[in-house]
């Protein structure tokens, strides 16, 4: 299953970002919709995020 078809099955809210080098716009998006301690889905190209572990709660 694409990540495209799995939003459409299951509703998931979208949100697009830019991509930078040290993920501000990420957490910007983040902060703008008021997601910290939800569990999200980010789906990105492995060269437009750096992190292996967020812990944001």
């Amino acid at each position: 299953m694409t990540a495209d078809s799995m939003r459409i099955q299951l509703g998931i809210d979208t949100v697009h970002y830019g991509a930078d080098t040290v993920c501000d716009n990420l957490i910007s998006a983040i902060m703008e919709h008021r997601d910290f301690g939800k569990t999200i889905l980010i789906v990105a190209h492995g060269n437009t995020i750096r992190t292996s572990s967020v812990n944001w709660a």
